[in-house]
């Protein structure tokens, strides 16, 4: 991610924003269009769009609830970069990162109060749920039914009416159905997704923050075998389910905890 030649940058509330060609790429990962569900004779292009809108969006409003949480109590000047790489030298990022610019770390974990840094991690996926909460409520009252599912053995929600479109030929009929689908799908799935306590997701950080009063390595040496116990659950759980590449993301997450546990043990 050293080119930045096909970034697309742009600020929302003043907050600087830069969306990853890989960005894409992961849109088309987790794509539905990579299955055999989709009806024949579908433009799939458009629907494609609509999916791909709606996890921007989606990953947008989880990544500013971190943002304007670090303006808030820190009154910092924070920046969202979504992709998959490094956004700077020391920041990772698969999906979305938000991070205080000018010393290039992820701020909620590294300074602050351990309460602070818990409510920053939480704005995120409580931001996401909130809106997405809002849109069922505005489907329920306008007569739309809820459906329900699970998927990675997580709920998710969205409104039956606003997402018919995704069986249509019609391409903007597809493109509003895979939005909106998309939209709640990833809302709510991937904001409890995130709240598992798994390092680095959300809930793990929640651990880190709480965990860190006597310094962060200390944290870490507290929040990673928690982390590693969900995660390694969570990858034979997945891969039971044939969810390969979520059981693959989780075994990289296990295997990462380990092998940063190991070495902060023999340092301690």
């Amino acid at each position: 991610m050293n080119s930045e030649r096909y970034d697309w940058k742009f600020h929302i509330a003043g907050i600087p924003i830069v969306v990853k060609p890989t960005f894409w790429l992961l849109c088309v990962m987790f794509s539905p269009f990579l299955s055999n569900n989709t009806a024949a004779g579908q433009p799939w292009l458009f629907g494609f769009i609509g999916w791909a809108l709606a996890l921007l969006t989606t990953f947008l409003i989880h990544e500013l609830g971190h943002a304007l949480a670090i303006r808030w109590l820190y009154k910092g000047s924070p920046r969202i970069v979504l992709g998959i790489g490094m956004a700077e030298p020391t920041v990772f990022v698969f999906g979305g990162v938000t991070y205080e610019t000018y010393n290039h770390s992820t701020f909620r974990t590294i300074l602050g109060t351990p309460l602070k840094n818990a409510t920053v991690t939480l704005a995120g996926p409580f931001l996401a749920l909130f809106v997405a909460g809002l849109g069922l409520v505005l489907a329920g009252a306008t007569g739309s039914a809820l459906r329900y599912g699970t998927a990675l053995y997580l709920p998710y929600c969205f409104p039956f009416n606003w997402v018919q479109g995704i069986t249509s030929v019609h391409p903007l009929s597809l493109m509003f159905g895979y939005f909106f689908y998309g939209f709640f799908y990833s809302a709510t799935l991937w904001s409890f997704l995130n709240l598992l306590p798994i390092f680095p997701l959300d809930g793990g950080r929640v651990i880190l923050a709480l965990t860190s009063g006597n310094g962060v390595e200390k944290g870490l040496l507290y929040t990673l075998p928690i982390s590693m116990a969900f995660s390694a659950i969570m990858a034979i759980m997945l891969l039971s389910s044939q969810s390969i590449f979520g059981a693959i993301f989780m075994a990289w997450i296990t295997i990462s905890n380990f092998r940063t546990w190991r070495a902060l043990s023999r340092r301690s």
